[in-house]
């Protein structure tokens, strides 16, 4: 009974900590669609294999090429990298993440046959090679691995678009597209909108 209570106390943390990292990253709501099924996943998440420190130095090294930092910052600067493992482990299931995870694995396998060491370790140059050789599907990758970085690069680019720095600096936004005229005489609309034709 003890063990059990332990156990529950600490989902009901976890819990906590993830809805404050989500919601303090969180640009406008866009990202709260992912709450509800985060929470809900988090008490199942007890057996989720995590990414590993190597795991997360070669997303870090992925989402700087992706989107470098130039006058602002890039995916690095703004921790869209973490970001984007986090919302894997929590929020995806529990199959695409372990796919992820394989893949990483796949690029450190490839990167050492080829290049003596793991792909962390690789100049920008010759990661960005292997990268593009698993972005067209090029031997030793396949169509599968292809879909699956391009599902993680998007996870990169939503966590960036939704990130502060991403919104303000990069995304060009209008509260009302194309403007607002408040007053415009009616005779020069008509009744464009009316619903005479159903009555």
């Amino acid at each position: 009974m003890i063990k059990l209570l332990r156990k529950i106390k600490v989902i009901v943390m976890r819990r906590r900590v993830f809805l404050k990292r989500s919601v303090s990253f969180t640009t406008g709501g866009l990202a709260l669609g992912f709450l509800p099924s985060s929470v809900n996943a988090l008490g199942s998440s007890a057996g989720l294999k995590s990414f590993d420190e190597r795991d997360r130095v070669l997303m870090r090294l992925i989402s700087g090429i992706m989107i470098p930092e130039t006058t602002s910052k890039g995916a690095v600067g703004t921790m869209s990298d973490e970001k984007a493992l986090e919302i894997l482990t929590y929020c995806y299931s529990k199959a695409f993440t372990t796919e992820v995870i394989q893949l990483f694995s796949k690029l450190n396998k490839s990167s050492e046959r080829k290049n003596k060491r793991p792909a962390a370790l690789l100049s920008e140059n010759e990661l960005t090679d292997l990268l593009e050789s698993l972005d067209s599907a090029k031997s030793p990758f396949d169509v599968k691995d292809q879909q699956i970085f391009r599902e993680l690069k998007q996870l990169v680019v939503f966590c960036f678009c939704t990130s502060q720095k991403g919104a303000n600096q990069e995304l060009t936004y209008l509260a009302v597209p194309g403007g607002y005229t408040g007053s415009i005489p009616y005779s020069s609309v008509g009744s464009a909108y009316s619903s005479k034709a159903y009555y």
